[in-house]
């Protein structure tokens, strides 16, 4: 234990020394003096009440001297088997300070204790849990009374509808020990508990056993891990990609927390995604005045908890919580796909958009629009096979898909890439192929959708850069020459462009944001103040409400670190619904997408994503403003 934390004799849990009642202070050894009993053994609703559900008129004072003992005993042991196990007669009396046992068997106390601890820890659930291919549903901080019953019924006919198992991690009891009802109420519900929070999970299964319980964690095909953590509380408001949660070598990582995150992290052998999936409750304050109010006095209590810092705080920092999922289908090959979905308010009821539905409380309904957005194909290095499973979704979509956008990098631009030339190295590679190549994928994208759009992109602005050395070029060489974007039916953007569209927006990326503070994700959020997507960082991320997609080139472009990356391919989808914005990012792992009942893999149609050889014709026209 650190000095912040204090073991509980009434719980055994060693939890933060906040969550202990300060009753003197000792003034020999400067120090403040803590209840030996944590706030929430010393209410009504203690765990012993709980684990210990019987009736107990006929124990007389031998019973309940040694049911205190046992407790003791449990406390001593650090609420852990094994130790308990290691405990002899002796080292217990002294430990807890007693000259005799009183006759009673130390045998039968240490058999009640193991009882103890396992009603109070679990530990009579499995500690981890191993399932198989399916879709599941993740969720996660209901904390009882707080939880957004709207939103879990959207969960409902979600899980429904794709035939999906619900997973909850997280706090799902409140501080007055109430359990969110709607939850319980779904089928095929796993919860991984929170270890302060098992002796009430316990008490409601055996009462109605609709859901199972894990101690730790869910392990899916060996792809897949979903865990609590502990690393990060739920007041704060830093970038989840910091937690040193151990992945253990998975491809997806899913934990709690009130922030929905997603982030690529950097590995060397493969790619791990991290997701912590938002939370289902409602914002709210859980700190506790350091003084003992009467219960009944709940006018004060909530003067007490504004009139601290703590409190002040976290009604502020609560305000940054967001509603939200993730969707996880993993395949029978173990292979998996993630999708992350935003939960929020429309019309007076919650709202979740996937594929080509949008859940709400009241029923299934279709989005007003779905833009399908891509970004940093880096023709002539792209990959076909991704764009393949790319198209195959605008296929499946193409009824709902009203528009298209490029986030830019669609051109490489390795025949003119200044770094190149600045070293003086030959780059080898033929312009007049190069963006003929690019105008050929251009065409094909613009097939996804009637309206199009592209951003040029600053590796597309490698030709300006060296037009620029040579002026005499600057009418031939530019992005709208060469890449017949125009002509193909776009609508061409500046490098530093923004589509502002409803109420989403959408930038390549590569732009400075002066004055703003934190990472690119928080800096865009204070920028835009809408959900953005963009691109040029080749990392499927989500945060802030702001969104990057993977990059449909492959993930060697011989001049990144392959052996150290967490480029990983994918592209976005972005909804309209009753005038709200919807956006998720959806990673490409191993060659392979999963989306409702329907795997998509490159099949014949990589060959039309291979261009063929090119040469330049070039046709002159008059300008608009001249005259002849």
């Amino acid at each position: 234990m650190t000095p912040k934390e204090r073991l509980c004799i009434e719980c055994g849990i060693t939890q933060s020394i906040e969550n202990f009642e300060m009753i003197d202070y000792d003034s020999e050894n400067e120090c403040y003096v803590y209840s030996d009993s944590c706030m929430c053994c010393s209410e009504d609703l203690a765990p012993e009440e709980i684990d210990e559900p019987e009736e107990h008129e006929d124990w007389d004072e031998e019973d309940e001297r040694a049911e205190y003992l046992s407790k003791r005993l449990a406390a001593a042991a650090q609420m852990d088997q094994k130790i308990l196990a290691s405990y002899t007669e002796q080292k217990f009396i002294e430990r807890a300070n007693i000259v005799t046992l009183a006759g009673l068997d130390f045998a039968a106390l240490k058999k009640m204790a193991a009882t103890y601890i396992a009603n109070c820890m679990g530990t009579n659930h499995v500690k981890r849990l191993s399932k198989g291919p399916g879709t599941y549903i993740v969720i996660g901080d209901s904390e009882g009374i707080w939880c957004e019953d709207g939103m879990i019924e959207c969960v409902r006919r979600m899980a429904e509808k794709l035939d999906a198992e619900v997973i909850h991690v997280g706090h799902m009891v409140d501080r007055q020990k109430n359990l969110p009802q709607s939850i319980l109420g779904l089928n095929r519900l796993t919860v991984i508990a929170m270890a302060d929070e098992m002796p009430y999970l316990q008490k409601r299964q055996r009462e109605n056993p609709s859901f199972t319980l894990v101690r730790e964690s869910i392990d899916i095909c060996e792809n897949v891990l979903i865990k609590n953590q502990n690393w990060r509380g739920n007041y704060t408001v830093s970038s989840s990609k910091g937690l040193r949660v151990d992945a253990e070598g998975r491809e997806i990582l899913v934990v709690n927390r009130h922030q929905h995150e997603m982030h690529a992290l950097c590995r060397n052998d493969k790619n791990t995604i991290l997701i912590t999936v938002g939370d289902c409750c409602e914002p709210h304050k859980s700190r506790k005045p350091r003084k003992r109010i009467p219960k009944d006095e709940a006018e004060f209590i909530q003067l007490a908890q504004d009139a601290t810092y703590g409190g002040r705080r976290q009604d502020e920092v609560s305000r940054y919580w967001e509603n939200g999922l993730v969707v996880i289908h993993v395949r029978p090959d173990g292979g998996c796909t993630p999708v992350i979905c935003r939960a929020k308010r429309v019309n007076g009821e919650f709202a979740v958009a996937y594929l080509d539905m949008i859940f709400t409380e009241s029923g299934i309904r279709e989005p007003d629009e779905i833009g399908l957005v891509v970004g940093d194909a880096h023709v002539n290095n792209h990959d076909p096979e991704v764009l393949d499973i790319v198209d195959q979704v605008a296929a499946s979509l193409r009824r709902h898909l009203t528009f298209f956008v490029n986030l830019g990098d669609h051109m490489d631009m390795r025949s003119v890439n200044h770094h190149m030339l600045d070293r003086g190295e030959p780059t080898g590679v033929d312009i007049a192929d190069e963006c003929g190549k690019a105008n050929y994928v251009l065409r094909m994208m613009a097939q996804w959708a009637s309206e199009r759009h592209v951003i040029i992109g600053n590796h597309s602005r490698f030709i300006e850069d060296f037009a620029k050395k040579n002026p005499q070029l600057l009418g031939l060489l530019n992005f709208h020459t060469l890449s017949g974007a125009e002509t193909a039916g776009y609508n061409v953007l500046p490098e530093k462009g923004i589509l502002s569209r409803g109420p989403s927006k959408f930038c390549h990326g590569e732009i400075r944001m002066y004055g703003a503070t934190g990472d690119k994700h928080y800096k865009m959020q204070q920028v835009m103040q809408a959900e953005t997507m963009f691109g040029h960082t080749h990392t499927p991320t989500c945060r802030c409400g702001c969104y990057s997609v993977g990059l449909l080139g492959q993930l060697d472009q011989d001049y990144n670190e392959v052996e150290a990356s967490q480029w990983v391919h994918g592209f976005g989808l972005a909804y309209v619904y009753e005038g709200e914005s919807f956006m998720t990012s959806i990673p490409i792992m191993g060659h392979a997408l999963t989306l409702g009942n329907r795997t998509f893999v490159p099949g014949t149609g990589v060959a039309k994503w291979i261009p063929p050889d090119f040469e330049a014709q070039v046709v002159y026209r008059q300008k608009i403003d001249s005259q002849v």
